[in-house]
């Protein structure tokens, strides 16, 4: 009841700026967020939309309605005239709204600063954008999911009121929940084979549960559970077509103050309809998503996989995306990973050994900074985990 007072009296507040401030004050003493208020007011701004374009078309009818009665058919032809044209102006064209001063104010007020990603050497060229996509590329094996992961524990544990959500159309529940897991528990069983490894041991296939790697892993399950049981991280494997997706976000909206959103990877989300090439079927989707991340004021991390490029197989470029419809064009943020070893290895049909490995990461598009820069990350091969190097950078 006092959300909808409080709503209907927003209605009646003609400065953006008071109307900011009320929001944070009723916000406060609910403790809700302004932006659920916010959300809430442009519902109910739609509804008066619609309840005012009923009392028209009444208005329309009864008009009518007493010109037939006169027999004055000509008035009535023009009355039909204007007012199919205004009706279809209110029907299918959204007026836009002045955007005046005030209004500029409010929404620098209420933007969110970018996220920082948790490495020191790329917080010194950028930061996530909010309200946009960023894209994480590189081709097959180089990292890219396990980069993501890491980021968004990195984001996880740096903002602890929000919620963060990641969405694997690649691999189960299991095998990313395994995997973060790993990522928390920081203990090296085997080079090869650390995830099997970890997981034997959660099933206690032999093994004692008294040594300091069941102690590790026993301090990552708890970390886990509680960013899980608290619903500050969640896991989902959900195929959903990329307009499902975009409803359940909306719905994640109104019970979650979202910190970011995580999709492994844009080539495997499914859009409904047929399309002449994937190409186009995957440039609807990143601007499905584009759209959702403007509309929900949330910034959405997509993973996309790379092909390689033969002329320049030391490096990843920003024409490697095209191949995936355009998709940079959507985009706030590109990086590009490059696993040298990685690379190596796959040049000679062999498997990469290295437990730990270089992670280049490059800027390939930045709106609001530097591009062409290239700083130099560990992956942790075994434990999954990505750290900054030393101040070398």
């Amino acid at each position: 009841e006092v959300i909808e007072a409080t709503i209907a009296f927003m209605g009646g507040i003609q400065s953006p700026v008071e109307r900011y401030d009320f929001e944070e004050s009723i916000a406060s003493g609910l403790g809700l967020t302004a932006l659920l208020l916010e959300s809430e007011f442009k519902s109910y701004k739609e509804k008066k939309n619609r309840e005012a374009l009923k009392r028209d078309y009444r208005e329309f009818f009864k008009k009518g309605l007493r010109l037939i009665e006169a027999g004055d058919l000509q008035a009535f032809e023009e009355h039909l005239k204007e007012s199919s044209t205004e009706f279809q102006i209110k029907t299918t064209a959204r007026i836009p709204e002045l955007y005046t001063a005030s209004l500029l104010e409010e929404d620098i007020r209420r933007a969110r600063p970018g996220l920082k990603t948790g490495y020191a050497s790329l917080d010194d060229l950028f930061s996530i954008p909010p309200e946009a996509i960023t894209i994480i590329g590189a081709r097959p094996s180089h990292g890219k999911t396990t980069f993501l992961m890491n980021l968004a524990l990195n984001m996880v544990k740096a903002v602890p009121d929000r919620s963060f959500f990641f969405f694997s159309y690649e691999e189960s529940r299991r095998q990313i929940g395994v995997k973060f897991l790993n990522i928390l528990s920081g203990h090296r069983f085997d080079s090869g084979q650390n995830i099997k490894c970890l997981e034997d041991m959660i099933r206690g296939d032999g093994q004692d549960q008294n040594n300091k790697a069941w102690e590790k892993i026993r301090q990552g399950q708890a970390e886990l559970e509680r960013l899980t049981e608290s619903k500050r991280l969640w896991i989902i494997d959900e195929p959903y077509f990329v307009d499902e997706l975009a409803g359940v976000l909306t719905l994640f909206k109104k019970q979650y103050d979202i910190g970011a959103v995580f999709i492994d990877y844009i080539q495997k989300i499914k859009i409904a309809g047929r399309y002449a090439t994937r190409q186009m079927e995957i440039q609807k989707v990143s601007e499905t998503i584009l759209e959702t991340a403007k509309k929900l004021l949330i910034p959405i991390i997509l993973g996309a996989q790379l092909g390689r490029d033969p002329q320049h197989g030391d490096k990843v470029r920003l024409d490697n995306l095209r191949e995936a419809g355009d998709i940079e064009q959507d985009a706030n943020l590109v990086l590009g990973l490059f696993n040298p070893a990685m690379e190596k290895a796959q040049d000679n049909g062999e498997t990469s050994r290295e437990d730990t490995v270089d992670l280049q990461v490059t800027v390939l598009k930045n709106r609001n900074g530097p591009v062409n820069e290239t700083r130099i990350l560990n992956f942790i091969r075994p434990l999954l985990t990505i750290k900054d190097k030393s101040k070398g950078w």
